[in-house]
């Protein structure tokens, strides 16, 4: 895909407008911030599912207005489980479980820890009732 700007200009501010490129099981993906500002502009709170290496650049480009929870599971055989309940396909779910991306994002970097709100997983209803807690806690901020 090429995209063509009229001057440097133009290109200078989409460039500065990008939050994050990256790849996920080879795909080629670009996030700007004209996005982000078209939801916000609906809704005070917006949520965004992020990479690892993503969220980097969303931590840095927006400070405050980001807050970074961390989901994670303490046993893989009940993500597989839960996925293949919802009716993803089983080679869908293994490749993404194998893929470097999902391997990358098992653990955070010292960096990242620091400014992650870490949730277990495990059991949905109990994560539901913490994501909603944070959400409270965000609204009334």
């Amino acid at each position: 895909m090429t995209y063509r700007f009229p001057d440097l200009c133009a290109l200078a501010s989409a460039v500065a407008a990008l939050l994050e490129y990256f790849s996920y099981l080879s795909l080629n993906l670009l996030a700007f911030l004209e996005a982000l500002e078209k939801a916000w502009a609906k809704n005070d709170l917006v949520s965004l599912i992020v990479e690892t290496d993503g969220v980097k650049s969303y931590l840095e480009k927006l400070g405050k207005q980001a807050y970074f929870i961390y989901l994670t599971v303490s046993d893989f055989s009940v993500l597989k489980k839960r996925l293949l309940g919802r009716g993803d396909k089983a080679s869908e779910i293994d490749k993404r479980l194998n893929s470097f991306e999902f391997k990358r994002d098992l653990h955070l970097s010292d960096e990242l820890a620091k400014k992650a709100h870490v949730l277990n997983n495990d059991n949905w209803e109990k994560t539901a009732k913490e994501l909603d807690k944070i959400v409270k806690k965000l609204e009334n901020k």
